[in-house]
């Protein structure tokens, strides 16, 4: 076999593939829910928008909260259900297709690792569906696979690249972005080291991405010691990352994610699989879906009915649709059985969002996020009944009653 070809049609492990696979897309669903959710009150605000592209602009109408959370909801259902389904690659497509709007209609998403993301999300598409559930030890050509990975080599790879510039190599960019943050390890190194703490630390973090880049680029090859020193890499960068603080979102557990089940061994991946399969089967009787489906509905609808978030039922309802479809599907191809398993991880996926929503503080930011908007608008009628909703779901130690208080004070004087 040549190098090409082996490079992307070799056997590769199955498990490590659908692990992979799987914990990514619940990781999306969670990403979408509790940190992108939160932001749709701030969608078409004032009636301006601006797109990632001008043609963008020109085609879709003036995006709002309503259509901006029901967007997100839905994508993170159909994440969630590809993580814990059999899902078809017309259901991979459809989630590759609705994330990637999610954040191409504004630039109020700005998040680089989106972009990132929706390629791993198209990559996916194209993983054969025999991948997601394999069998333990067994391997499978995933030629998409391997071009994901090499996406993640590329990523590492452009990222070096304006390091090199002198701003950076001399530790000023690195500064500058953490100059106002005097808390994090950096600024207690430079009371030892002094001012080259900066340059040596940009030093270190272009070495990394630089050795992570090699790494990921020929893991065909990478012997297991050298895969480890690859994820040791890996987690240390993003962890150093992460503690600075800056605002990258999940990126960072993305990417250690990521590193942990490319480097880690394949061994561990086929127990896993093997431990799921086992267990698994004690669910396999025909009358356990059914249950399932009817005990996770009734809870699902019980809790989505106090959900008061706008536009959240609407996506509920567009994914259940879409799963309707492939149980219908499933029906015809394999029988009720299978139909109805289908049905419960729907029916799941939905008790999961709503369980999300009322443990987290999505509804309060949401809210908080649209009356701050309004306020800063001049707005205030409007504000006032924003924060009233949000003091509703106000988490402890976060009440807004003061800015309630104030508002209806600057109400009561604007109105006499």
């Amino acid at each position: 076999m040549k190098g090409f070809e082996f490079y992307f049609w070799r056997d590769q492990a199955a498990s490590r593939i659908a692990v992979l696979l799987r914990s990514l897309y619940a990781l999306l669903a969670f990403d979408a829910w509790l940190l992108m959710l939160p932001h749709a009150g701030r969608y078409g605000a004032g009636g301006f928008n601006v797109a990632h592209f001008v043609w963008l602009d020109r085609l879709q109408p003036m995006p709002n909260p309503f259509f901006y959370s029901g967007l997100i909801v839905c994508v993170g259902l159909l994440a969630l259900f590809c993580a814990l389904g059999p899902s078809r690659a017309w259901l991979r497509a459809l989630l590759f297709v609705l994330y990637s709007y999610a954040w191409l209609l504004s630039l109020l998403d700005s998040y680089q690792h989106h972009y990132f993301l929706s390629l791993a999300l198209f990559c996916f598409v194209f993983v054969p569906d025999d991948a997601l559930s394999p069998k333990s030890g067994i391997k499978i050509e995933a030629w998409a696979f391997q071009l994901f990975i090499l996406t993640v080599a590329l990523l590492y790879g452009f990222a070096v690249i304006p390091k090199l510039e002198s701003g950076w190599r001399e530790g000023q960019s690195l500064y500058l972005l953490l100059h106002r943050r005097a808390d994090n390890w950096l600024w207690l190194l430079q009371g030892k080291l002094g001012d080259n703490v900066w340059r040596l630390s940009a030093g270190i973090v272009i070495a990394m991405e630089a050795v992570l880049s090699l790494a990921y680029m020929t893991m065909p090859w990478l012997g297991r010691t050298i895969a480890l020193g690859a994820w040791c890499i890996a987690i240390a960068l993003h962890l150093g990352a992460e503690t600075l603080g800056l605002r990258i979102g999940w990126f960072s557990i993305y990417m250690m994610l990521i590193a942990t089940v490319v480097f880690w061994p394949t061994w561990l991946w086929d127990g896993l699989i093997q431990f799921v399969i086992k267990n698994k089967q004690r669910f396999r009787k025909p009358a356990w879906a059914p249950v399932i489906f009817v005990v996770f509905s009734f809870v699902s609808i019980a809790l989505l009915v106090g959900l008061q978030l706008d536009g959240a039922l609407y996506g509920v309802v567009f994914f259940v649709g879409c799963v309707l479809v492939q149980s219908v599907n499933a029906y015809r191809i394999s029988g009720w059985r299978v139909a109805f398993s289908t049905l419960a991880l729907l029916s799941f996926s939905v008790f999961v969002f709503a369980g999300s929503i009322q443990l987290s503080d999505v509804r309060y930011d949401y809210y908080r996020f649209i009356a701050g908007d309004l306020k800063r608008r001049g707005q205030i009628e409007s504000a006032l009944s924003a924060y009233q909703k949000a003091e509703h779901f106000a988490p402890s130690g976060k009440s807004r009653k003061g800015q309630i208080e104030k508002l209806k004070k600057l109400s009561q004087n604007r109105n006499q």
